[in-house]
């Protein structure tokens, strides 16, 4: 990738979001741009995975606020998502990018990029792989999960921020000591779990022994994954505070005291992924073509209750 297009769109209803992150893919797989996004919603919104039921949003006493929100269906599979207090971002690359035929790394370097990010405020992040205390090859969790492959027999949790893949982002509750003048950063991707100890202990970090709750490391970052055309859409949430509608959700504001701008986030972050793709940033060029395809495909699919309510 020697280009990458960038655009930030203001805050924007769910199914208008939906509808242009399909657009830039649809650019990406027809004329070869890479484009990267950055994005808000308007209101807090819910978007369903794509092999996800409707009828599912109200099931779970903890959220049945979320039965009142508007509801999305991304083309992409995982969990649901409440759009509320969050930074969300998407990129969508060509065939002809290597990163197109290797999607678990286009999975990872975006996470690792935020890890890296997050050291910026102190925060102190990690791969659940990394962190993960069962070895056991029989109780592994598989990125893939979250990239759309439909659950069959399994029963997960409803919400995206509720499951758990190797390729998460999760965090220490904990912030980092910087008193040793050096960074943080695990690069990993099996970390031996005395070997995670140690470097806890080296950070003021807590260290995770055997029995240690996954809970001690809630999950703050995940995303999810569509193809078309040999392109590929990737896009993802971080959680930077908690939502009134799903209140047991902590973002990385309760659980760590950080309150991060989201601008100043997104514009660290975008350093790090062209830094890591070795990319030239761009400013993406917006034209009425794009007002036109963002339309017809929000006519077509996403502001359809057929397509929001079809499972």
């Amino acid at each position: 990738m020697t280009t990458l297009y960038v655009l930030r769109t203001p805050p924007a209803p769910g199914w208008w979001n939906m509808a242009l992150d399909a657009w830039l893919l649809h650019r990406a797989a027809e004329e070869g741009l890479a484009v990267l996004r950055w994005y808000s919603w308007s209101e807090p919104t819910l978007s369903l995975g794509y092999f996800q039921r409707f009828a599912d949003r109200t099931v779970d006493t903890r959220t049945a606020a979320i039965g009142s929100l508007p509801v999305v269906r991304r083309v992409s599979g995982g969990g649901a998502l409440v759009h509320d207090r969050e930074l969300t971002y998407s990129i969508a690359i060509p065939a002809s990018d290597p990163l197109a035929g290797d999607r678990m790394r286009l999975y990872s370097l975006f996470h690792r990029t935020l890890i890296d990010t997050l050291v910026s405020w102190g925060v102190a992040a990690e791969l659940y792989g990394n962190v993960r205390r069962n070895t056991d090859e029989d109780r592994k969790t598989n990125v893939e999960k979250s990239v759309a492959i439909p659950p069959g027999n399994r029963r997960e949790p409803f919400l995206c921020f509720e499951r758990r893949t190797d390729g998460d982002v999760v965090l220490y509750r904990s912030r980092l000591s910087f008193s040793a003048g050096r960074s943080f950063t695990l690069r990993e991707n099996k970390l031996p779990n005395h070997r995670l100890r140690e470097i806890s202990s080296d950070f003021g970090l807590p260290a995770r022994s055997p029995g240690t709750p996954e809970r001690t490391f809630p999950k703050i970052a995940g995303s999810a994954q569509y193809r078309q055309n040999g392109g590929l859409l990737q896009h993802g949430s971080v959680l930077l505070s908690r939502s009134p509608t799903v209140p047991h959700l902590e973002g990385i504001k309760e659980i760590t005291g950080v309150d991060i701008p989201i601008d100043r986030l997104s514009h660290l972050w975008e350093e790090r992924v062209a830094t890591a793709f070795a990319a030239t940033i761009l400013p993406y060029p917006w034209n009425t073509r794009d007002d036109m395809g963002v339309e017809r495909i929000a006519t077509q699919r996403h502001r359809q209750n057929a397509w929001i309510s079809k499972r």
